[in-house]
Order: C-alpha cells, then sequence, then structure tokens
C-alpha cells in the first residue's frame, strides 16, 4: 500500500508503572504526543535509494534503513520537507517522537502455562535465538545466556546505526523480560521457558527507559540483518518487543517486514485497557499482539486470590483488548531476572508478551523450519480457550469483561512440545594468538568451554601441555571464558595443549571429556649470521645499495654506528639488497643480522667499512656574459670548480625585476655549469648588478657579489 499522507502526529512508545511498589520508577502517561520538532522518518518506495533522495533534499539523515524499512531518519528543514512531501518516490513521512518503557508486576506465569521443566538440567543454548529490543540486557547476569549485544541508543535524539559490543541494562526492564523467556534451569532464581537459549540484547531505550522511535526502528533494522546478512549462524529466532504506543505506520511497517524475513515477533497489547488496534507495535497484522490476565495462583479455575488487576483468572483490569489481540499470557506479579545481577516482581502486558515470545522460541527449537505464520498457527492451536472450565489436568480459561467480541485463548505449552535435556558436557576449544613457529618463552592460551562451567571441578591440572608449565589459569567471565600460559623450556619442539578430565563438569553436572588440540612450534635458534659483500670502496653517494648473502626468507637488518638502522629487506634466493636510508658523510662500520619466522635474531654479520666523502666544494671563477640588456633571454655560462648535478644557478640583491634563470646543466668534469637567463623590462633606468649563486645540492654554495649586471 502506498502512503502519501503526511502525519505531523506522533506517538509516545510508553508502559505504564501500575504499582509504586516496583523496582521501576513510576512514569506519568503522557497526555499527548511527544514528538521531536524538525526530526522525521521517511519511508521510500522500493528499489529508491536512500542516498539519492538525501542528496537530492540537501538531508543528512542519523540513520538509513535498508532492512526493516528503505528510508532514513533525521532532521529535516522545513524546505526540504515540503520538497519531501511532493518526491513521488516516498511512501511516508512521520515525526519522529520520545518513547518510554516501564513496567508493573508479576511471577506464576511459567507455572501457569506448563512451560517450567519437570527436573533440572534443561539447556536451549545453540538451539534458538531470541532478541529482545527493549533497554538491553544485563550481560553479567548468571542467570541469562546473553550472547550478542547490540546498541541503538544515540546521544540526545541523534543517533547512528546500531553498534555491536555495548548496551548494558541500566533499567532493568529488559533484563527483567529476558529471564522469562530464557532464565536458565541451574536451581537459582526463576526458570524460563526455553532455558539458557541465546539472548540478544538489542538496546532500543536508555537508562532511564526513554528514547525514540528512530531507535526501535533501528533495533528492528539490525534483527532483520541477521537474517539477510548471508550468515545464518547470525539468524535471530524470535524477537520481543515489550513496548507500545500511539499507531505508528513506520514502526508496524518494519516489524510486518521483519516477520517476512522469517522472524516471529511476540509484542505486547499495551496497557491502557483500551483497544490495541490504536497502538503500535501492537495493531503490526502480523506480530503476535498478546494481552495479560491476572494470575495469582500459577493454576486455572479463579481459586486464587484476588490482584490488584483483577480477580484471578481474569483478563488484567491495564491490559488492552480487542480483535488484533491474538493470544493471552499470565501478566501479573512475574518473578524474573533483574539489572545487576538481581530478581524482581512486575506486572504489565510487558510481562505477558515475553510468555508467548518464549513459547514460540519452544515450538521452532523442534520445528527449526516453521514459518512465523505456522508458529502462530501452532501456538494457537495448543492455547486454551478463553472460557474453558478447569479440567483435571490443571489446564483451563480466563474470563474477560470487555465485551469487545474477540475472545483471545491463553498461552499453552505443556501439551506442544517435550523440551530438550541437556546431556552434553562442556566442549572446550582451545587457541592462542601466537604463530607457528614461535619463540615466546610463555605462550599465550584462551579457552571457550561454550556454556558456563562448574568451577570447582576445573583446575590447570586438567590442561595437558606435555613439556611446559601451565600457569595464570583465570576466568575472563560467565565461568565459560578463560586464558591460561604455557611455559616452554625445550627448544625446539612441539608443544600440544588440551583438555581432558572426566570430573570437570558443565553447571548441572554433565561431564567433559576432550577438547580439541593445539599444536604450536617452539623454535628459539637462530640462523647463522648473513654476510655483506666487500670491499666498498669510498663513496660520495649518500644513499648507496649494499648487497650481501643470507638465508631465504628470513629479515636481513642493516645498522651503521654512525646512523643506526638505516634498511630492511627479505632475503631471496639466498641474495639480498638494501638501498640506505641517508647516511652523513664519515667512516661507517656496517653490520647486518637475518631474523626468521619466530622472531630469532641471528648474531651480526662481520664488520664492512663504508667511508662516504663529501661532496666537492663550489667556486665560480668567470661568468659570461657579464652583462646584457633588458627584455631578452641569453645564455648563460658560469665556470669554476666542484659543479655536481642537480647545481642550481640564482640572482639576489639587485634592483628592478629578478632575472630568471633555467635549464642549469653541469658539464661531466665539474668545471662549467650553462644555463639560459631571462630579463624582464623595467627596473632603474641605469640598469642595476645582481650578486650571483651557485649550490650544490649537498648545500655547499659560492657566490659572486655583482657578478651579472642588467643593462638599460
Amino acid at each position: 500500500m502506498k502512503y502519501i499522507r503526511f502525519f505531523s502526529v506522533s506517538f509516545i512508545i510508553t508502559i505504564l508503572i501500575l504499582s509504586t511498589s516496583l523496582p521501576y520508577q513510576a512514569i506519568a502517561q503522557k497526555g499527548g504526543p511527544d514528538v521531536i520538532p524538525g526530526r522525521y522518518i521517511v519511508i521510500l518506495e522500493d528499489g529508491v535509494t536512500p542516498q539519492d533522495v538525501t542528496r537530492g533534499h540537501g538531508v543528512v539523515p542519523d540513520v538509513v534503513y535498508s532492512h526493516a524499512l528503505n528510508g532514513f531518519s533525521g532532521p529535516i528543514s522545513p524546505v526540504a520537507l515540503a520538497k519531501l512531501q511532493q518526491d513521488s518516490r516516498v511512501l511516508h513521512i512521520e515525526q519522529d517522537q520520545k518513547m518510554y518503557v516501564s513496567a508493573q508486576t508479576l511471577p506464576t506465569g511459567i507455572d501457569r502455562i506448563d512451560a517450567e521443566p519437570s527436573s533440572p538440567g534443561y539447556s536451549y543454548a545453540g538451539l534458538v535465538t531470541i532478541a529482545i529490543i527493549d533497554t538491553g540486557i544485563d550481560f553479567d547476569h548468571p542467570d541469562l545466556n546473553v550472547v550478542k549485544k547490540v546498541n541503538c541508543v544515540g546521544k540526545n535524539w541523534r543517533s547512528s546505526n546500531c553498534s555491536e559490543g555495548t548496551g548494558d541494562d541500566g533499567y532493568g526492564h529488559g533484563s527483567h523480560v529476558a529471564g522469562t523467556v530464557a532464565a536458565k534451569d541451574n536451581n537459582i532464581g526463576p526458570v524460563g521457558i526455553v532455558p539458557g537459549a541465546d539472548l540478544v540484547a538489542v538496546k532500543v531505550l536508555n537508562d532511564n527507559g526513554s528514547g525514540y522511535n528512530s531507535w526501535v526502528i533501528a533495533g528492528i533494522e539490525y534483527v532483520t540483518s541477521t537474517r539477510t546478512n548471508g550468515d545464518p549462524n547470525d539468524d535471530v529466532d524470535v524477537a520481543n518487543m515489550s513496548l507500545g504506543g500511539g499507531y505508528s505506520q513506520a514502526l508496524n511497517n518494519a516489524v510486518e517486514n521483519s516477520i517476512s524475513a522469517g522472524i516471529v515477533y511476540a509484542v505486547a497489547a499495551g496497557n491502557e485497557s483500551r483497544n490495541a488496534a490504536n497502538y503500535s507495535p501492537a495493531s503490526a497484522p502480523n506480530a503476535i499482539t498478546v494481552s495479560a490476565i491476572a494470575d495469582s495462583n500459577g493454576m486455572c479455575g479463579g481459586d486464587g486470590t484476588s490482584t490488584s488487576y483483577g480477580t484471578d483468572d481474569t483478563l488484567a483490569t491495564f491490559s488492552n483488548y480487542g480483535s488484533l489481540v491474538d493470544i493471552a499470557a499470565p501478566g501479573v506479579s512475574i518473578y524474573s531476572t533483574y539489572k545487576n545481577g538481581g530478581y524482581a516482581t512486575s506486572s504489565g502486558t510487558s510481562m505477558a508478551s515475553p510468555h508467548v515470545a518464549g513459547a514460540a522460541a519452544l515450538i521452532l527449537a523442534n520445528n527449526p523450519n516453521f514459518t512465523p505464520s505456522q508458529v502462530l498457527a501452532t501456538l494457537l492451536n495448543n492455547s486454551v480457550p478463553q472460557g474453558q472450565a478447569c479440567n483435571g489436568d490443571g489446564d483451563g480459561g480466563f474470563s474477560e469483561s470487555t465485551g469487545d467480541g474477540s475472545p483471545e485463548p491463553l498461552v499453552y505449552v505443556g501439551n506442544s512440545v517435550t523440551p530438550i535435556v541437556d546431556e552434553t558436557g562442556p566442549t572446550p576449544v582451545i587457541t592462542t594468538s601466537e604463530t607457528s613457529p614461535t619463540n615466546a618463552v610463555l605462550v599465550p592460551f584462551t579457552i571457550d568451554f561454550g556454556e558456563a562451567i562448574e568451577v570447582s571441578t576445573f583446575e590447570s591440572t586438567d590442561i595437558s601441555a606435555p613439556g611446559g608449565s601451565v600457569q595464570n589459569l583465570i576466568n575472563t567471565g560467565n565461568n565459560q571464558n578463560w586464558t591460561f600460559e604455557v611455559a616452554n623450556t625445550v627448544d625446539p619442539s612441539t608443544l600440544s595443549v588440551s583438555i581432558s578430565s572426566n570430573l570437570l563438569t558443565d553447571a548441572i553436572g554433565n561431564p567433559n571429556f576432550a577438547s580439541n588440540i593445539v599444536y604450536i612450534n617452539i623454535d628459539r635458534t637462530a640462523s647463522d649470521a648473513p654476510s655483506i659483500d666487500s670491499p666498498i670502496p669510498p663513496t660520495t653517494d649518500n644513499t648507496p645499495t649494499i648487497t650481501g648473502t643470507g638465508v631465504s626468507g628470513e629479515t636481513i637488518t642493516l645498522t651503521s654506528n654512525l646512523n643506526g638502522n638505516i634498511g630492511s629487506s627479505t632475503i631471496i634466493s639466498g641474495n639480498w639488497a638494501i638501498t640506505t636510508s641517508t647516511l652523513q658523510v664519515g667512516s661507517h662500520f656496517l653490520s647486518a643480522t637475518q631474523t626468521d619466522s619466530a622472531g630469532n635474531v641471528s648474531p651480526s654479520s662481520g664488520s664492512v667499512n663504508l667511508v662516504v666523502e663529501a661532496l666537492p666544494g663550489v667556486t665560480i671563477e668567470d661568468i659570461s656574459p657579464s652583462s646584457e640588456s633588458k627584455g631578452n633571454s641569453y645564455p648563460l655560462t658560469i665556470t669554476g670548480n666542484g659543479f655536481v648535478s642537480g647545481a642550481s644557478i640564482t640572482l639576489s640583491n639587485g634592483s628592478g625585476p629578478t632575472p630568471t634563470v633555467s635549464g642549469e646543466v653541469v658539464s661531466l668534469d665539474g668545471t662549467t655549469i650553462t644555463a639560459i637567463i631571462s630579463i624582464k623590462n623595467g627596473g632603474p633606468p641605469d640598469g642595476s648588478s645582481w650578486d650571483v649563486t651557485v649550490s650544490n645540492p649537498n648545500s655547499s654554495s659560492d657566490t659572486k657579489v655583482d657578478g651579472f649586471t642588467v643593462t638599460p
């Protein structure tokens, strides 16, 4: 569909905090659009290059979109805006706006949808990847497996495209959402629906829980790019967006395009107690829009105590509703992970949405080729109808009093798929930055176990390094990545390093048996000294070429007692040649060493003497002609001694236009220098006299005062 209309009204993405007792700071709901003056999001026709449009209208964008949208965002002047509105290549323009994220409370949801594992040990690490588009995730939380961090938050409203490696959660909301999806099954804290699954932290809101629509779209852009960059190892399978606000065509389009790329989106319906059709991304047609129910005891039947947001097993009083809501999930008093390694309880459709994201990830872990539409169909097929009575298995629906005519079912996973049991021990992968061969006394290594290990089961004696001594074993983070060094005293030898121990286990007791083997050739034996060809006669060339012999493939380094290092070269077919850097006048004692591929330096060659003589001094004896009239060009010949190639002639200290000299040529014996002298008209009526100077390239020179006269 083509959107030519310009929307001057923007929206705020807000998840309203419904309880002052929660760990999130309460934020008042905004009374109207919180737009950013002069800043817009522009969507273009397919096939149109954003750079062509921005250049043509003098716009400098902050963000260019090419995956989730084809377009750009940034500051746009009124003149450029008017032109863009008339540009047939433009589909849609809307003002950028501030967005806010906050939350409410909760913990019984996993129990209610029967997503908890029956016994410890389940892990979905490496099986499914979920992007949490939010305030980031606590990277170091022991209960979360964060495999990638992405920061799409800019300074003020100026944002560049997302950058990897930063974006920790300083607010807590994203960490809470992540735990409901994938908290580890490790006997601490809560357990997620897909325990230990790979999480991608996409930070689109800052540490105050606020940001801009363009940042959120940039996050969707990044997530979509994982499906279009050609590397299946980067693929995000499911994205959760526990944020929402007023309707935005740009945001909805970005979500729809990302779904078309193969990513399942679970989105919060919103907390305004209104129709979700008026909010985004809840109104994105193919996103899975999630409402929230109040459940106080993790069981069906409505027998639990009443909550602050409704009686047990009813639609939460804050939850949005309507025909665009696909499914409901527990959303009141959800216990989950939090920032700074902690845990917290919170409520809202923000907390309901990750239950569905986790359920979708569970389906994809068992059916990796399912499309987003197949995942939704499976979720709905396994769900519990809204009004279903509680049965003997503990399954049952909930009641809703909105009367919207669209009774969404309750998500349920207990009858859909069997969780995957983690029976695989840690698989250490050892690498080193050293090249082979090396002459390093301490050889550094790194280990990645692929998952957190039980630290008490691992020590340096588990590392096999025959002929060497393992030292400095350090845990560099999350009990998964380690470093160590091996001191090796055997020369030459092949150092082999591996890990093997039946006692080494992961966090739930699965043992390790072996790792890869890294081979490093230790070589501290240097080659014999190279040679320098001699004799080298005295020379006035201060950048001579020196030659010699050595070991092919090694690097020769030539030094002088006067100038230090004067050149280096690779030895080819046993021979080397170095044109030196500029040498000072004097007697140079040259020596050479050769360095092999392991970094071993040979003894020095024998010393060879090279005498660099000074160029001769310059003497002017005669200038012919010694005078010429104005306005003509004449040949000029200067005789004397010590002229060398490259010498120049200059005239100075006269009156009037300076005669110019060109085309200096020095005779082979250095006794003459010829040139053309050009004399302009002008100057004193009686003529003038000029000093003539001849300068050699080595700075020696001679001057004949009043050596040339310009006549009238």
